[in-house]
C-alpha cells in the first residue's frame, strides 16, 4: 500500500489456489481492494462477496490467522463497496458505504479513515458539495499523513486544490501544493512519483493567479523529474498544462499543438 504495488502482490495471490483463498475473509477482502486498484471490478466483487458471506456464516471451515485484521473486516468491506460504488457512479451508495466504514472505525484508525474519508471527499465534489468535499479530503489526507503514508497523502493535493480553485481560493490552493511539496522534499524517495504531479497542478495554480513565468518554471521543474517522479498519467497532465499556458499567452499554435500531444497519452 505504502509504494502502490498491489499488482505485485495481486501476481502473488493469484497464483494460490482458490480453495485456499475463499476460506480466507481477510485475505479475500484484500484480494478484493487489489483486484479495485487494477480495474478488475467484476472479480473484485466476487472476492468481496466471499469475504461478506464468512461474516455472515462464520465456521470452523473459515481460516483467519491475523485476528485483529479480521476485527477491521466489516469496515474494510465497506470502503471496498464505497469505491466500487463510485466506480459505478452511484452516489448515494458511495455516500453510504463510506460513511458506514469512517463510523465503524476507531478515531486513531488513520490509514484505515483515509480511504472513505477521501472517496467522501470524491463524491462531494462530483456533485456539487464543495465545502463537504474540501472537509473530508482535508481529513483523508491528514489521516494519510499522521499514518506515514505521504504518498497517499500527497495523492488528494490534485482534487483539494481543484476545489479550492473552483471556489476562487488560489491562494488555498497554492499553500495546498506546497505544503504537499514540502511533504516530499522532507520524505525523499518515498515519495518521489507524485512530486512530478505536483509540480504539474502547481503551475496551473500560477496560471490562474496570471504569473506565466512561475507557471513555466513549474512545468519545466515537472518534466525535469520525468516520468519515474509522476504518477499515472502525468504525461496527459503534463501536455493540458502546457496547452493551457499557451493559451493564456496567445499562442494557439502551440496550444494545439499540446493538446494534440495529450491525446496520444488520454486514457479513459
Amino acid at each position: 500500500d505504502r509504494s502502490r504495488q498491489a499488482v505485485t502482490w495481486l501476481g502473488w495471490v493469484k497464483s494460490l489456489p482458490d480453495e485456499i483463498v475463499r476460506v480466507r475473509p481477510v485475505l479475500s477482502a484484500g484480494y478484493a481492494w487489489a483486484l479495485l486498484d487494477s480495474g478488475e471490478l467484476e472479480a473484485a466483487e466476487a472476492r468481496l462477496r466471499d469475504a461478506e458471506w464468512w461474516l455472515e456464516n462464520p465456521s470452523e471451515e473459515m481460516v483467519v490467522v491475523d485476528e485483529a485484521e479480521y476485527q477491521f473486516l466489516p469496515a474494510t468491506i465497506a470502503s471496498a463497496r464505497a469505491y466500487f460504488a463510485l466506480t459505478h457512479g452511484d452516489v448515494h451508495g458511495t455516500l453510504d458505504y463510506a460513511q458506514k466504514a469512517l463510523d465503524l472505525l476507531p478515531t486513531d484508525a488513520y490509514i484505515r479513515r483515509g480511504v472513505p474519508s477521501g472517496l467522501l471527499g470524491v463524491t462531494y465534489w462530483v456533485i456539487g458539495d464543495l465545502d463537504a468535499a474540501d472537509q473530508s479530503l482535508t481529513e483523508s489526507m491528514s489521516s494519510f499523513e499522521r499514518a506515514g503514508n505521504i504518498l497517499l497523502a500527497i495523492t488528494g493535493t490534485f482534487v483539494l486544490a481543484e476545489i479550492r480553485m473552483t471556489q476562487g481560493h488560489l491562494r488555498k490552493a497554492l499553500d495546498t501544493y506546497q505544503q504537499s511539496l514540502g511533504l516530499a522534499a522532507d520524505h525523499g524517495e518515498l515519495v518521489l512519483r507524485g512530486t512530478a504531479d505536483l509540480y504539474t497542478g502547481l503551475s496551473e495554480v500560477h496560471r490562474q493567479q496570471n504569473d506565466l513565468k512561475a507557471a513555466t518554471s513549474d512545468l519545466v521543474r515537472s518534466k525535469a523529474l520525468g516520468e519515474n517522479a509522476g504518477l499515472p498519467h502525468w504525461r496527459y497532465r503534463w501536455c493540458m498544462a502546457q496547452a493551457r499556458l499557451k493559451t493564456t499567452q496567445g499562442k494557439l499554435e502551440a496550444a494545439l499543438k499540446w493538446l494534440d500531444e495529450a491525446a496520444r497519452y488520454y486514457v479513459r
